[in-house]
């Protein structure tokens, strides 16, 4: 039992890390690590990366790759990837977290009723 909340405290320590990626990308590009540190402005530098979901910004704006638009957008870019992997981590202490006596069917719909909840409010606001 005590391992099992060491998991969960590392996992939601991991989605405040990740989170912090994000807004540190997207309001302090100019004076943060990733910039300082030579990182592909391509992929890191939230001002230039958003353009690599698209074949060619602004002649193409077909998708880059299958899906890298919309389900493979994490792929595309430092902010989306840190957003799937702060998610990952939410989700996954949510389904640590569900006592369910080994039921994985009940922990599987746990999830998707988070998941579902989550992204309606979400979606709702923007």
């Amino acid at each position: 039992m005590l391992s099992r909340n060491y998991l969960l405290i590392l996992l939601c320590a991991l989605a405040g890390f990740f989170k912090a990626v994000r807004d540190t990308l997207m309001f302090h590009w100019a004076g943060s690590v990733f910039k300082e540190w030579g990182w592909s402005e391509q992929f890191w530098n939230p001002n230039k990366s958003w353009m690599n979901k698209y074949a060619n910004w602004p002649d193409d704006k077909n998708e880059a790759f299958f899906l890298s638009k919309t389900a493979l957008v994490s792929l595309t870019d430092a902010w989306h990837l840190s957003e799937l992997l702060m998610l990952i981590c939410l989700f996954g202490a949510i389904f640590l977290s569900i006592d369910a006596k080994g039921n994985l069917l009940y922990k599987a719909f746990a999830i998707i009723a988070f998941f579902v909840s989550f992204n309606m409010f979400y979606y709702a606001m923007g």
